[in-house]
């Protein structure tokens, strides 16, 4: 297994011994840093950790208190554990459950989960510096044009994601993706796409700056833009996972999901209602 590794995103503290794939990419480098004492989240990788599942618990599954097992008796450890999502977090997984389980995205939607404590969303956006020192935040469905207009605008900040703390923009700089001058059909054949998509890195010269959005430009039309952005707000960290692993979680550990939508419905009415 690796070794720990500590991130601080904006105040979201994080460690883990896993390269999380958040947003279809690891976690920006810039957020490293050298510990990050009683963090918000544990995320590791283990090979195998104690369950005692009683007979009379569902198939699978067993909860007590603020603690959720999904556990396989399959003969090499393949198991799960969420413990205490309403406070400091811990997530363990052994390598059976990785392998067979899409595990990035329970971590994902359980990051979200704990940045909405923090009244902090996640959304699929990008932002751009233009000449003048003014910021442009460009809102769009996949493909729609959003980095090539960044980068039309001038700098790009963040490609495909950005980070919103109550009414304060923070830019989130992962690898950026560029094709290379091909036809849409072809950008819609995700096998292609690896052949035909180039990686630059963002320079996070920015960062832990507070972005003031002089400018917001929409490449989707849409009629109602508080739901629209409600939806772009759950694109790379939807809580309902495959297997509804979070929902189970907050079914059985009595964890109230609705008061954190409501809560990301308001952090978004106070954006709209700042800038536009």
């Amino acid at each position: 297994m690796e070794k720990m590794k500590s991130y601080n995103i904006y105040g979201f503290t994080l460690n883990t011994n896993y390269d999380i794939q958040l947003a279809a990419g690891s976690i920006p480098d810039c957020f490293r840093v050298k510990n990050a004492k009683q963090p918000d989240l544990i995320v590791k990788q283990i090979f195998n950790f104690p369950v005692k599942m009683p007979l009379t618990c569902p198939p699978y599954i067993y909860s007590k208190n603020r603690k959720f097992v999904r556990s396989y008796n399959m003969g090499i450890p393949c198991k799960l554990m969420i413990d205490n999502l309403g406070g400091k977090t811990k997530l363990l997984f052994t390598p059976l459950f990785r392998r067979l389980f899409d595990i990035d995205k329970i971590i994902s939607g359980v990051i979200q989960i704990k940045m909405l404590q923090k009244n902090m969303l996640m959304i699929h956006g990008a932002l751009s510096l233009m000449k003048d020192d003014q910021t442009a935040a460009i809102f769009g469905w996949d493909k729609s044009g959003k980095t090539t207009f960044a980068r039309q605008l001038g700098d790009v900040l963040s490609d495909d994601l950005f980070i919103l703390k109550n009414t304060d923009v923070l830019p989130y700089p992962r690898k950026m993706r560029l094709f290379k001058n091909i036809s849409p059909i072809v950008k819609s054949v995700p096998i292609l796409n690896k052949i035909f998509i180039k990686q630059r890195h963002i320079d996070p010269y920015i960062l832990l700056k507070k972005l003031k959005i002089n400018k917001i430009i929409w490449k989707t039309k849409t009629s109602n833009k508080e739901n629209f952005l409600f939806v772009q707000s759950l694109y790379h960290g939807n809580p309902i996972d495959s297997r509804n692993t979070i929902l189970a979680y907050c079914s059985l550990c009595n964890f109230n999901l609705l008061d954190l939508e409501k809560r990301r419905m308001k952090i978004i009415k106070k954006y709209l209602g700042k800038y536009i």
